[in-house]
């Protein structure tokens, strides 16, 4: 399980409409915060970082920026990007492939930690 750090930035009573992890990337969908995924299939772009686990129909908070740590593997420097196959999820390696949705969420600050710093809405390619 990830674990989340902020230090400021945090929206509170956002509505949920699905099951989130705490650390889970989200993004709007129907007037609610769901696990965002940049693929073809689910092109939801990031907007924040679930601050906790909720439940669908569960009101909470949302930060805005912040660290996501228990990671592994990660190259420190490296930009992440919304992950195209695990909805919520971050992936190294720059997004490819018609439709999916190309979002730099942040950067690897540790092997295991992730600065999340989400300036835009992504692009399409």
């Amino acid at each position: 399980m990830s674990k989340v750090v902020t230090a400021g930035l945090t929206v509170a009573g956002v509505p949920y409409g699905e099951d989130v992890r705490a650390g889970d990337l989200v993004g709007w969908s129907g007037g609610r915060l769901v696990r965002a995924c940049g693929s073809a299939g689910n092109p939801v772009s990031a907007v924040g970082i679930a601050a906790a686990s909720y439940k669908a129909d569960e009101s909470g908070a949302m930060h805005l920026v912040g660290e996501i740590s228990g990671l592994s593997g990660l190259a420190v420097g490296g930009v992440q990007y919304l992950s195209l196959s695990t909805p919520g999820g971050i992936q190294g390696s720059l997004p490819s492939g018609t439709g999916n949705l190309k979002q730099a969420v942040g950067y690897a600050v540790a092997g295991d930690r992730v600065a999340v710093v989400i300036r835009d809405q992504g692009t399409y390619l």
